[in-house]
């Protein structure tokens, strides 16, 4: 998920949150002789599912955000729903406080995932015009880029080399599997082919996949 794709996520889980909080009623129990509020439970448990998935895919796992999010659903002594929904929207509202204050630790991820992103849309309609070699040069690019980074990430951080030798550092740190390194090989050869005017071992149809697979392996990537 890029950056903007976030964004218009948290501002519809906001709006979802008003949608829930305005099914506020209220019920008279017979046993405390008060009324007590109410909420659309059903509505109120699939926010919450959708908030705190967004919160893990946004932070991170780990993160004092997403924690901080699970504390908040368990209610406390005597707690209605609605106080307990307030108190998680006040977590959900700093979390995307810190988002678009860019204070995230995987805010950079987020923003190298545009990147890349537009790239591969431009290597998409390159192909789809019939600009199949321009594409898989493009793509090629953005494998090579998004594995530098990978290894950037890395502690203690691998060099920045040449891609072959950066896929094979990657798959000896076990950073990924040798079936992943395997993959990054052939599809470093379809743009290695582009580029060297080798259009003979490969097809538009090669390069499509080509485009699907890094986007794949970059999603990957830049979640965890």
């Amino acid at each position: 998920m890029t950056v903007k794709k976030y964004a218009v996520r948290f501002q519809q889980l906001k709006e979802q949150f008003d949608a829930v909080l305005a099914t506020k009623g209220s019920v008279y129990n017979s046993f405390t002789q008060s009324n007590h509020d109410t909420l659309d439970s059903g509505l109120a448990h699939e926010w919450r599912v959708k908030a705190r998935s967004l919160i893990s895919m946004a932070c991170g796992e780990n993160s004092l955000h997403l924690k901080e999010f699970v504390a908040s659903e368990k209610p406390q002594t005597m707690e209605g729903p609605v106080s307990l929904m307030q108190r998680l929207g006040a977590v959900f509202n700093a979390v995307r406080d810190d988002y678009e204050g860019g204070y995230l630790t995987s805010f950079r991820s987020l923003v190298q995932a545009d990147v890349f992103d537009n790239e591969l849309e431009q290597a998409s309609e390159l192909l789809s015009s019939g600009y199949y070699i321009a594409a898989a040069v493009i793509a090629r690019t953005v494998l090579e880029t998004a594995i530098a980074d990978l290894c950037e990430r890395q502690n203690p951080k691998i060099p920045r080399q040449r891609l072959a030798k950066m896929n094979d550092d990657l798959a000896k740190a076990a950073v990924y599997s040798s079936l992943k390194q395997k993959k990054i090989v052939a599809l470093s050869a379809v743009g290695n082919s582009a580029a060297h005017g080798k259009h003979d071992e490969f097809s538009a149809a090669d390069v499509k996949s080509m485009i699907s697979d890094i986007r794949d392996l970059i999603d990957g990537w830049l979640s965890e």
